[in-house]
């Protein structure tokens, strides 16, 4: 089954979502919380790849169940390698 975002609905001046009615200045209030928290709580990394010289890493990271867990594992085994080298 595929997820879905909730959709919301406005309404004159109320945003509507599946788990609550919200009035546009408490939706808007709520929103830059969200974005404040999470830039205060997150870093995002982004990978390019090229697709015909890193086609098979495309696929291998395609194929991988999560691939945000994959690169922590990854990331964590190499950083537990090189402690152990010291």
């Amino acid at each position: 089954m595929k997820s879905t975002k909730p959709k919301l609905i406005k309404k004159r001046n109320k945003v509507i979502t599946p788990a609550r009615e919200w009035t546009k200045e408490a939706f808007e209030s709520y929103r830059e919380y969200q974005i404040r928290y999470t830039r205060e709580n997150y870093r995002t990394f982004a990978l390019r790849l090229n697709r015909e010289k890193d086609a098979d890493l495309i696929d291998w990271f395609e194929s991988q169940e999560n691939f945000a867990d994959y690169i922590r594992e990854l990331g964590r085994k190499d950083m537990e390698k090189k402690k152990n080298r010291k």
